[in-house]
């Protein structure tokens, strides 16, 4: 049996990469095109901002690799931090292909081992998902009622969608529907798991994660900036980080690919007062540059970390290989 394992974990795994590689190329395939059918000409771009926006996603997908490590140890696991890092961000790939289960997949894949159960760290990406997303949701609700004059349905929106992403991943909430669904029964692990999650993980996430959607924000402004379509000035970083925090929370919630439609709906609605230039056809223009770019962002940190992985690998080998090849210390030989 074990010998007939291995090439169906194999075949599972190229499948896994080669889904991914499909729909990294339609994303980018996509995006090209409709910035080509555009009247917005790629040769006037501010090029220099490009690492700018860049880095200020880096900086928030870290912030939320993090965060679900802190899930992941909160749910009793015993991950290593730069392997929870990993993971994420490979995981990241996997929502470039319709129904964003690859990002499941993927982060499980690669971070199940003998102190991190497969079954609990794929709940630990649902958990850690949905604490994302209802945190975003309450930053956008609290910059419209505050700082910025939007249309009364967007609070409204937005207050629902605290609702969903955040109820059922609330501790006590989530114990309890995994004993509604007797999930307990099914898989005992993320029951035991469950019982470990405290409220003070949940707190910690609305702590930490507000400053995710804050470089969120700012890496949207520079890409405003990157487009050159509207002078946007820094002092609109509450509106600019609730529009995307918004825009990216109902195109999940929405449970359309991507977020089609329902992410531009949301950016022309926020957007529109800064300048008349944000019409339907610039909204979308920003959303597919920023989509381009935090691909461009993960696809250059996915190969840096094989990089290094690759590295760690042959040193290893090598300092192995070594040891094996040195004399034995006793002096003794096996001719004797």
């Amino acid at each position: 049996m074990n010998i007939n394992k291995a090439p169906w974990i194999r075949t599972v795994k190229w499948t896994v990469v080669l889904l991914v590689i499909t729909g990294i190329f339609y994303t980018i395939w996509q995006g090209v095109g409709q910035i080509r059918n555009s009247s917005v000409s790629i040769q006037d771009f501010q090029w220099q901002w490009l690492p700018i926006a860049s880095l200020f996603y880096f900086f928030s997908i870290t912030i939320c690799s993090i965060y679900w490590h802190i899930v992941l140890l909160g749910l009793g696991q015993q991950p290593r931090l730069r392997d929870s890092l990993q993971a994420f961000i490979l995981g990241q790939l996997g929502k470039y292909f319709p129904g964003k289960a690859l990002v499941v997949i993927i982060r499980t894949g690669i971070i199940a081992s003998p102190k991190v159960q497969p079954a609990v760290a794929a709940t630990s990406v649902f958990i850690e998902t949905l604490t994302y997303m209802a945190v975003g949701a309450g930053v956008a609700s609290i910059l419209m009622v505050f700082f910025i004059d939007v249309g009364g349905w967007l609070i409204l929106l937005g207050c629902g969608a605290i609702l969903l992403a955040g109820l059922p991943i609330f501790p006590p909430v989530f114990r309890s529907i995994i004993k509604i669904l007797r999930i307990d029964r099914l898989s005992p692990k993320i029951a035991r798991a469950a019982s470990n999650l405290k409220t003070r993980t949940a707190v910690i996430g609305w702590i930490l994660l507000p400053f995710s959607w804050l470089l969120v924000g700012l890496s949207l402004w520079a890409t405003t900036q990157l487009t050159g379509i509207s002078a946007v000035d820094i002092d609109e970083l509450p509106r600019l980080t609730a529009c995307a925090a918004m825009a990216i929370v109902v195109g999940f919630l929405s449970m359309m690919p991507g977020g089609l439609g329902v992410r531009e709906l949301v950016l022309i609605a926020i957007l529109a007062p800064i300048d008349p230039a944000f019409d339907s056809a610039t909204t979308l223009i920003v959303a597919v540059t920023l989509r381009l770019i935090w691909l461009l962002t993960e696809l250059v940190l996915t190969i840096i970390l094989k990089g290094l992985g690759f590295v760690s690998k042959r040193k290893s080998l090598k300092t192995k290989s070594g040891i094996s090849s040195q004399p034995n210390p006793t002096g003794s030989s096996s001719d004797t």
